[in-house]
């Protein structure tokens, strides 16, 4: 006969990005916790990817699900408000965490790692949106890293005058 192998391990929570989407001042992240639960005290937090600098800590609210949902995790959405993507107008990396037990649990890292039916998948590319800053306006593009998690890019909309 033949041998059957099985393996397991415990994997750390994993927020997965499902939809991102623009209003006015703000853009609002919908997607899935996987292995914790959303809980009363869970805020969303951007951290500078590409330097050390303060955390921003935005709100986080989970989705109701549907009687009888046989979906895995939680869902949630989280908030990100325009003033704390661009506070000082210059182009920057921001990395997205989920806290969903608060300050003292564990964080997940926002990413797109899952498709249709659970099976590793390539990320889709996001609509790139144009936020105000106090030094003129900024393209914001959702985009992932080589490794799946996702990042928002700012960048000047229009290249700074050049100088005669």
């Amino acid at each position: 006969g033949g041998r059957l192998s099985l393996r397991s391990w415990l994997r750390a929570p994993h927020a997965e990005a499902l939809e991102l989407s623009a209003g006015p001042g703000r853009l609002t992240v919908t997607g899935r916790l996987y292995g914790a639960a959303v809980t009363a005290h869970a805020y969303g937090e951007i951290r500078a990817a590409d330097h050390a600098g303060p955390a921003c800590r935005v709100p986080v609210a989970p989705v109701p699900e549907p009687p009888h949902s046989l979906a895995e995790g939680t869902g949630f959405t989280l908030t990100l408000p325009h003033t704390d993507l661009a506070p000082e107008g210059h182009p920057r990396a921001w990395a997205v965490w989920l806290r969903p037990a608060g300050e003292t649990g564990p964080e997940a890292r926002l990413a797109r790692l899952l498709g249709p039916g659970g099976v590793t998948a390539a990320p889709r590319p996001h609509r790139v949106f144009t936020l105000p800053g106090p030094r003129g306006p900024l393209r914001a593009a959702p985009v992932y890293t080589p490794t799946h998690d996702l990042t928002l890019r700012l960048t000047r909309a229009f290249p700074p005058p050049r100088r005669a």
